[in-house]
């Protein structure tokens, strides 16, 4: 009796901690919308005035330099691809310089029967490049211009595609410094993109 008198409570006292989670996270999603539109509204304002607003965020200005020529490592990295995904890289950039390649903490299908194939990404001037290869090779190619939302995200260690086009692999592991890199190209194509 009295342990079913105490589930009872402590049921009553959980549904009371949720509820008020709920309350707190209704209030918080308004603040925030509120908040976005006053920032949207102040932007408009100031542009109106002719004061010239970054865009950027304050990540994108704490960002390594962009690379601009391939790196000594590429050749050592490409050494570790398989000869299928050396193949399929090739092939994607063809005469462009591959200036980053990198081994991703992220895998997915490309037919083989035991194991996933190991995602591998590549950044040319213009454009970012995933791949693995596989009897059933995996590819997709953005440019820059499509993902100057993309950002790094420390708590699941992945760098994020943004906006999302469709993208097949959309959120990609790898190491901080890697995901740092990579966005300090898209970030510079987009400031390249802005000068006059």
């Amino acid at each position: 009796m009295i342990n079913h008198r105490l589930a009872i409570a402590h049921e009553e006292e959980q549904a009371a901690k949720i509820e008020r989670l709920r309350q707190t996270t209704a209030l918080l999603q308004d603040r925030i919308a509120l908040l976005e539109r006053d920032n949207g509204e102040l932007t408009g304002m100031l542009k109106e005035r002719g004061v010239a607003i970054c865009s950027r965020s304050a990540t994108a200005l704490e960002l390594p330099p962009p690379l601009t020529a391939p790196t000594e490592r590429i050749a050592e990295i490409r050494a570790l691809m398989t000869p299928a995904a050396q193949r399929l890289l090739a092939d994607i950039c063809g005469a462009a310089p591959v200036l980053i390649l990198l081994k991703t903490g992220s895998t997915t299908d490309t037919g083989n029967w035991l194991h996933k194939g190991r995602v591998w990404a590549a950044a040319t001037a213009e454009d970012l490049v995933l791949l693995a290869g596989g009897s059933k090779p995996f590819f997709q190619k953005a440019p820059f211009t499509h993902l100057d939302e993309s950002l790094y995200n420390h708590v699941t260690g992945e760098l994020v595609l943004a906006p999302n086009r469709g993208w097949r692999l959309a959120r990609v592991a790898m190491p901080p410094l890697d995901g740092y890199q990579l966005l300090a190209q898209i970030y510079n194509h987009q400031t390249q993109g802005e000068k006059p």
